[in-house]
């Protein structure tokens, strides 16, 4: 199977009205080859930023300004997507992985349509209409466990699951993906 295994730093909670500053991806395909990217880009026009987001991401407003356009990450992404997937074949798609793989999944949809409005109509292309839930997953092998973690933010689970944390980078997209693809390939055996 092909994954597409990300995590997103945005400028917010609400993908409507806010948007990717950060994109970390890992992609894996049949062969198992994987490659790790992280693209880090202005927000689109009109997103509101919300400043306490752009902390937790340990963002300055003036590093997030210095940094290429959304529409410069898009093309890269569509890029690396197109040598990966042949987009008009209903049988090649990556299925997307992710932490609470909801909130990050909508707002790369969101992010699709804000740089491209054309673009947004072909995010299936690339992607399967199903997507793992790492969360799932955990719940599954942790159990009752879970109740007795003080959260259930990436890193806490991480490390109650086993997995060493570098707490100093959390809250980048690529190393969260990362994180979740480990936590990924530790519980996906289980599921079998």
């Amino acid at each position: 199977m092909k994954y597409f295994i990300f995590d997103v730093e945005t400028t917010g909670l609400d993908a409507n009205r806010h948007t990717i500053i950060q994109l970390g991806y890992i992609r894996t395909d049949l062969a198992g080859r994987r490659i790790a990217t992280l693209l880090k880009m202005q927000p689109v026009p009109d997103a509101d930023i919300n400043l306490k987001a752009l902390e937790t991401s340990s963002t300055s407003l003036i590093e997030l300004m210095s940094q290429p356009s959304p529409s410069f990450a898009y093309k890269r992404v569509l890029d690396e997507l197109d040598f990966w997937v042949l987009r008009f074949n209903k049988q090649d798609k990556f299925i997307p992985v992710g932490y609470n793989v909801r909130f990050d999944l909508d707002f790369l949809r969101a992010w699709f349509l804000k740089v491209d409005p054309n673009g947004g109509r072909y995010f299936g292309s690339y992607f399967h209409t199903g997507a793992i839930d790492v969360w799932s997953l955990v719940a599954l092998h942790l159990g009752e466990k879970i109740l007795d973690l003080p959260n259930t933010k990436l890193i806490t689970v991480a490390e109650a699951c086993g997995l060493t944390v570098e707490q100093s980078e959390t809250h980048n997209a690529l190393y969260d993906a990362i994180l979740t693809e480990q936590l990924f390939k530790l519980l996906k055996g289980e599921v079998r």
